[in-house]
């Protein structure tokens, strides 16, 4: 179902524009969608979750409402398992939440996930998945090998609709929440059916957990009550029920058990809002809540938007993931707007957390629409948020992040978006900006013009596509379909359709084809003649839609149909003949377009990636490359070389050889590159364009090639990429790396390197309170150098940290260039440790307004004390760092007679730095010219390289795991660091003095 918030007016219509291809077909039905890449998937350590803003599956005849968010999450064997919603993943992590490694990928088929709801690990370390929307259960070696796949969709035994959650008993059967279809199933260790639980006290089982008397704890979501049964499926007894209060719920998922006590995660979507972590005994006595609603970001520790799984390690600490903004429980909708991985202690006191950054560079966050420039780079649509603000987010072809656009200029950022479109040398997008509809940007994303002629009467674009006369077809929110100039707008064509149309792609022949809301593909000729419709109208059934979002037809007229809400593709023959459909492996697909390789680019709503998908199936063709480069513009000066890294992909069947010429007036530049290459199959070559700007240049002058790459061995097969020269200056905003004493007051100077013509500047300056107190904020002398009086304007929020700084100078002036002060930050030094600060929302302005390109380089505050002295005892959770008490969280212990403590609490007061390699079970301990390496179970470390024995005269004494924490010889590792170590028999305390001189 269609959002019902504000935004659905705004909602984009998804295009296609057909690309020449040198892929050919004897037969138009011979079609073999296979997914080839992702792009857009953030690094290993980035826990991501899904975006359910734009569509959402919950229809009659899919009744998944109560099915959002779930990321299910366990600890065991000393690790934490966490799902990834986003990118189809399950990260492993250790106790301090320290990344070890991810297995899996997004997809559909052969063990890859699509919205992995929960999961299980047996002793012996073998993980499992239920997976909501691809309907199979799988398992993992503990290396990430898929071991087993059980199931596919249906309602049969065996088979599943919507798998919520799964448990592992001690005799290895696999229970598995079947929730749509009302039961919890029952499978052997090889994934053989052995039963159905059912019963009408369970409609809508959920998260599952065994305790460690192998009794099955289930969450039942709809009534809002949690089960214990016994491992025949006999209910036992059950607590809660639907409200606010101690013994209740509003919105449970998960529940785990560990020693005496049952633990439930609540989303707390309803009424009241009330997302939390509730602790019972087992007797469903209410014991403790953990966590309040979060109203502000940044959250505030032990604050949630929508907690979304749990987990408790064998401490009683309890883990959770906070899957970022939802709302509307019976019509669910929901956001990343902040995630986070919290740990508390087993009292609910905070202890520690990970955020991940959903504006974080290359991120992208409900991406509506796709198009594929002539250099292969991925052009993605995206709504950054959900307050009509959108973004361009430009990949290289190998899916590398290169450039963000946020608007045509900084006072006229982008709204929510409604569609990108590549042409051959130049980018529209359906901006969303009221005087500025289709705004036009050249290949390295700068603004070029607006599309005047037609800016008051196309009113909120959404997707667009070209005809083969190069016309620009454009479809708007108000039911109509604009035919226009791609040069100034001029409106050839216009006229009325039948349904709120989402997508629009035009065939050869001419004839527009539009997605409608009404679960259709209408198809018009030129002069807006209904000539047929494609599709039987809303459901499940093959040849219906829900809320199809995406259409594009290939060169011979196949037409493919993003059944968005169904979460499939469809394809047809362009007389509506249905062709066939792939399984609903892709939830929720909008706009697709066909690149000149062949290959269907798709945005994913869900998952916040574009899917590149082969029509033809995973096989090879003979002749097909890719060409990337490291950037698509770079800054020189006059008389200085610059390079650009390109690198060439053979993804063919067979060798070949490129040419490479410059088509583009060069001028009085010089360029130089290689005018043919030789790649193998399946091979890549690296190379580089240097381009040299001559000394008569000036800074402002710029230098656009284009350079034409053709295969030798299939001569149609062609592509251009786009780089540009700009000759400016190398404008630096610098925060100098600055030591300072503990308990110090001191000064951090924000600079500025080389600027041209700076008449004022702004930005948001943000420090952790923990280790630095804000003293005063002074302006720089910078703007003022030449006696011209500023303005300077400052607003300290001491709360949250946060300084927002303007500056400008005053009267019809220039602007001031060279080096120099912006600002003095004035602070208190509180705690040990290395801080940054961090800038953001910069605004670097000339005389004309025009923002000012800049780098920002911005290096530690590191807090010391000339002597450090550390104070452990024995058994005691306290420690002392020079008489100041710290709360540590495992307390010193003893060990074949050596003080063993997670090094940590050591370390960081010393200013060292401390490194878990998951792989080789290895740590490693970094202070200043020091580093010591230290391997779980050896007795044998090294110290800067050399094998050193950390006890020499008791081989026993190892680093080692004890109740999943990495504990290490205390005494061994600060003496190497270069402490003094002394130790009080009577009272078994240890001090540790740094330096020891």
């Amino acid at each position: 179902m269609r959002s019902k918030n504000n935004l659905l007016k705004l909602l984009l219509i998804l295009f296609m524009i057909l690309s020449f291809t040198s892929l050919k077909f004897s037969n138009a039905q011979e079609r073999n969608i296979a997914q080839i890449g992702v792009v857009g998937v953030m690094p290993d350590e980035y826990i991501g979750s899904f975006t359910l803003e734009w569509a959402n599956t919950v229809e009659s005849d899919f009744k998944s409402e109560l099915s959002f968010p779930m990321q299910g999450m366990k600890f065991k064997n000393s690790l934490l398992y966490v799902l990834d919603t986003s990118y189809g993943r399950v990260h492993i992590l250790d106790k301090d939440l320290n990344h070890i490694k991810v297995i899996g990928e997004l997809g559909y088929t052969d063990g890859k996930l699509q919205y992995p709801a929960d999961l299980d690990v047996d002793e012996n370390g073998n993980i499992y998945v239920a997976d909501f929307f691809n309907n199979y259960v799988v398992k993992f070696s503990s290396e990430g090998e898929v071991l087993l796949q059980i199931g596919e969709e249906g309602s049969e035994d065996g088979k599943f609709n919507g798998p919520s959650g799964i448990a592992v008993s001690k005799d290895g059967l696999i229970y598995v929440s079947d929730q749509l279809n009302s039961r919890i199933q029952v499978f052997d260790k090889d994934g053989k059916f052995l039963k159905s639980i059912k019963s009408s006290d369970l409609p809508n089982p959920e998260g599952l957990t065994f305790d460690n008397e192998d009794n099955l704890w289930v969450v039942e979501v709809k009534n809002c009550k949690i089960f214990k049964l016994d491992k025949d499926g006999n209910i036992l007894f059950s607590f809660g029920g639907k409200g606010g209060e101690d013994n209740q719920f509003v919105y449970p998922f998960d529940v785990e058990v560990k020693g005496d006590f049952v633990y439930v995660v609540d989303r707390g979507l309803g009424a009241p809002i009330n997302p939390c972590i509730k602790k019972f005994d087992k007797n469903g006595n209410f014991v403790l809540k953990i966590g309040v609603r979060g109203t502000q970001v940044p959250l505030k520790p032990g604050e949630f938007l929508t907690p979304a799984g749990i987990a408790v390690d064998d401490e009683e600490n309890i883990y959770t993931f906070d899957a970022g903004y939802f709302h509307g429980t019976g019509n669910p909708f929901g956001w990343p707007r902040t995630t986070r991985l919290t740990v508390f202690d087993k009292d609910g006191n905070f202890k520690n957390k990970i955020d991940y950054d959903p504006f974080v560079e290359g991120r992208l966050i409900n991406p509506i629409s796709v198009s594929v420039d002539s250099s292969g780079n991925i052009w993605v649509a995206h709504w950054a948020n959900f307050g009509d603000y959108g973004e361009i987010v430009i990949f290289n072809s190998e899916g590398k992040f290169l450039k963000k656009i946020t608007g045509i200029s900084e006072d006229k950022p982008f709204a929510a978006i409604g569609g990108v479109l590549c042409s051959k040398n130049e980018v529209y997008v359906s901006s969303g900006i009221d005087e500025a509809p289709v705004a036009v940007f050249d290949l390295q994303g700068n603004f070029l013009r607006v599309l005047e002629n037609c800016k008051n009467t196309i009113l909120l674009p959404y997707q667009m596509a070209f005809d083969k006369q190069g016309r620009l077809w454009v479809v708007s929110s108000n039911y109509m379909i604009y035919s226009v100039s791609s040069v100034d707008g001029t409106i050839y064509k216009e006229f009325k359709i039948n349904g709120e149309a989402n997508a629009i792609a035009v065939d050869d022949s001419g004839d527009i084809y539009v997605a409608t809301f009404d679960h259709y593909v209408e198809v018009y000729d030129s002069n807006g003649n209904l000539l047929r419709k494609i599709g039987k109208g809303g459901g499940r059934e093959l040849e219906k839609f829900w809320f199809p979002t995406g259409i594009a037809v290939d060169k011979e007229g196949v037409v493919y149909v993003a059944d968005t809400e169904n979460g499939r593709i469809q394809m047809f023959k362009s007389d509506g003949t249905f062709l066939g459909s792939t399984p609903r492996g892709y939830y929720e697909l909008a706009h697709m377009f066909i690149g000149a390789d062949g290959y269907i680019y798709a945005a994913d709503l869900f998952h916040n990636v574009v899917r590149i998908i082969s029509p033809f199936g995973e096989k090879l063709v003979d002749y097909v490359f890719s060409i990337t480069s490291d950037a698509i513009e770079k800054i020189s000066k006059p008389g200085q070389e610059v390079s650009f890294n390109l690198t060439l992909n053979n993804k063919g069947a067979k060798d070949d050889i490129y040419i490479i010429s410059v088509i583009s007036d060069t001028y009085d530049w010089e360029v130089t590159f290689p005018e043919k290459l030789t790649v193998t199959t399946q091979g890549k070559i690296d190379f580089e364009i240097r381009i040299l700007p001559p000394l008569t240049a000036k800074i402002g002058d710029e230098l656009k090639i284009d350079l034409l790459i053709t295969s030798d061995g299939d001569p149609t097969l062609t592509k251009t990429i786009s780089l540009k020269v700009i000759l400016a200056t190398r404008t630096k905003i610098l925060i100098e790396k600055t030591v300072v004493d503990l308990n110090s007051e001191f000064e951090v100077k924000i600079k500025v390197n080389d600027v041209a013509n700076l008449y004022g500047f702004g930005f948001t300056l943000k420090y952790d309170k923990e280790y630095l107190d804000l003293i005063d904020v002074v302006e720089g002398d910078f703007l003022k150098k030449d006696g011209v009086s500023t303005l300077f304007l400052k607003n300290i929020d001491k709360e949250n940290g946060v300084v927002i700084i303007g500056v400008s100078r005053t009267g019809k002036v220039d602007g001031v260039s060279g080096d120099g002060t912006l600002l003095i930050t004035k602070f208190k030094a509180l705690k040990i440790g290395k801080v940054k600060l961090d800038l953001s929302d910069v605004v670097f302005k000339d005389p004309e307004l025009n923002q000012l390109r800049f780098s920002l380089e911005i290096n530690e505050v590191e807090i010391y004390s000339k002597k450090i002295v550390l104070m452990l005892q024995i058994g005691n959770l306290n420690m002392y760092v020079n008489d100041n008490p710290q709360q540590i969280d495992v307390p010193p212990t003893i060990v074949e007679g050596r003080t063993l403590l997670p090094i940590r609490w050591v370390a960081e007061p010393l200013g060292a730095e401390v490194g878990w390699d998951g792989n080789e079970k290895k740590v490693t301990v970094t202070l200043k010219n020091t580093t010591i390496e230290l391997w779980i179970g050896k007795n044998i470390a090294k110290v800067n390289g050399v094998d050193t024995p950390i006890g020499p005269d008791n081989p026993k004494v190892v680093p080692m795991i004890i109740s999943g924490r990495t504990m290490l010889p205390v005494r061994f590792v600060a003496e190497n660091l270069g402490c003094k170590v002394d130790w009080d028999q009577d009272t078994k305390t240890v001090t540790i003095t740094y330096p020891k001189d």
